[in-house]
């Protein structure tokens, strides 16, 4: 007699996608946006191949969407159309909520997830406050959590001295780099931000992948 044991199926799989307007930026490559979106489509699909149920939360400024898990091909096509068609793709002027939407899509997630859950949250992590590191802890209490930090070489380091100019919808400035204490400091605040997201994934059992747009 032969005995086959197959592997535990139907995990529930969510994968927490950032759009804010802070994703909606990028020097090189592409949006941290487009990519956190690609990123969370192809960890779609993979959790589809691998008979897992697939949910989510998609938030921005604005709007927050909550998916449940679910089985199946339609699950997947039913991500990537939300993430597709959320509002914040085109929100020009967000308007300001009470709670941080970082907070805010935190909070859900540890309402909403299940122990035992593989939990993905991409994001560039910006506004990581107390509030959010506390619901984010809780979650990875009780499930695997991998946490996709979302950045633009423009935010690790500020381009050659020089003087440049920066264009939004509604505003324009000028940037003189030309000052290495300038440049220097404003790598080390870079690099601070990352150590202390660093220090608190290991410290919760978080496994952190950077991903640059680049």
């Amino acid at each position: 007699y032969t005995k086959l044991f197959r592997e535990e199926r139907e995990r529930p799989v969510l994968v927490v996608v950032d759009l804010r307007s802070t994703m909606h930026f990028a020097t090189q490559g592409c949006f941290k946006s487009v990519n956190a979106s690609r990123a969370a489509a192809l960890i779609a699909w993979a959790a589809h191949h691998r008979g897992d149920r697939l949910g989510g939360l998609i938030f921005g400024d604005t709007t927050h969407r909550e998916l449940k898990p679910r089985l199946g091909r339609q699950a997947a096509l039913r991500f990537v159309h939300e993430l597709v068609a959320h509002p914040d793709w085109h929100q020009d002027d967000a308007t300001a909520n009470a709670v941080d939407p970082f907070t805010q899509a935190m909070s859900s997630l540890r309402r909403v997830a299940r122990p035992g859950s593989l939990v993905v949250v991409i994001s560039d992590f910006q506004g990581f406050t107390r509030g959010g590191q506390a619901y984010l802890s809780s979650v990875a209490r009780h499930n695997e959590v991998l946490a996709v930090f979302i950045n633009a070489p423009l935010e690790r380091d500020l381009p050659p001295p020089g003087r440049y100019r920066l264009v939004a919808p509604d505003d324009e400035l000028a940037i003189d780099t030309y000052a290495a204490a300038a440049r220097r400091d404003y790598h080390n605040a870079f690099e601070q931000r990352k150590t202390e997201l660093d220090a608190f994934c290991q410290r919760y059992g978080i496994h952190l992948m950077p991903m640059s747009t680049d």
